[in-house]
């Protein structure tokens, strides 16, 4: 999955997939490829003006033209329903879907694809699912305002004493192979968020390790003088109910 979707991502941007010595020297080859995907764009754009809402009973049909009128001139500018549905538009046409996870406000947010450290791969969401993240000190203080870092949400550290501990080291994203990290100009911290079916001891440590609940668990990254590297809990709750959700245009039949 991770060098299908590096593979697709070069492609887009007529860039070679190795990064080796010998393909340094060459010029990005011809790209033939942009100007269908931009094509497709176009065609499946879908604007916030299509989407309308009826009310199902014949006596409050006046209600219908009251919601729409709120959806195109109030509810869509101050959302940027717009921009969400052509990020989650572009994603489906590049890669062959798009996983949209249920925002802090009224407005979804579209997960890249390449932020997946782990699923299943035969079904996303069938499976525990990890999403990989580096956050810029400034980004992950911001994280404190859903609770992250806190003790009273299972934390084992707080985001001031992770943000100390890290270092200005970055690793390199899936699209490049030949260097695993990256000096970078400030520091980045490695942050895993994993959401699914997990024992209910991870929560706690005292509940039933064959007892299966939804959850989400955030752990963050950290280097020491050693080199050797560290875990810790950010944030662990449970969740009533999922917030992620997979569209695929055109689904693969699997062969049993």
């Amino acid at each position: 999955m991770s060098q299908s979707l590096s593979l697709l991502f070069h492609l887009k941007y007529g860039k070679y997939l190795y990064d080796s010595n010998e393909l340094r020297t060459k010029q990005p080859f011809h790209n033939i490829i942009l100007p269908i995907l931009e094509f497709r764009y176009a065609a499946e754009d879908r604007d916030v003006k299509d989407i309308i809402f009826e009310t199902e009973e014949p006596e409050k049909q006046h209600l219908s033209f009251l919601i729409k009128k709120y959806w195109d001139d109030v509810f869509t500018i101050e959302n940027n329903i717009d921009d969400f549905l052509d990020s989650a538009i572009e994603e489906n046409v590049d890669f062959g879907g798009v996983l949209i996870k249920k925002g802090v406000g009224a407005v979804p947010e579209v997960i890249p694809l390449q932020t997946i450290a782990f699923c299943d791969q035969t079904d996303i969401l069938g499976g525990p699912i990890g999403f990989k993240f580096n956050f810029s000190p400034a980004a992950l203080k911001k994280k404190g305002n859903l609770g992250w870092g806190d003790k009273k949400n299972g934390a084992d550290t707080t985001i001031d004493d992770l943000i100390f501990l890290a270092t200005r080291e970055k690793d390199a994203p899936n699209m490049t192979v030949t260097n695993p990290s990256n000096a970078v100009t400030g520091k980045n911290i490695e942050v895993y968020v994993v959401r699914g079916d997990l024992p209910e001891s991870y929560l706690d440590g005292k509940g039933d390790t064959e007892k299966i609940i939804n959850q989400v668990q955030v752990v963050g990254f950290y280097t020491d003088k050693e080199k050797k590297r560290f875990g810790v809990t950010l944030y662990k709750a449970k969740e009533t109910e999922s917030v992620l959700k997979f569209f695929t245009s055109k689904k693969v039949l699997r062969l049993v």
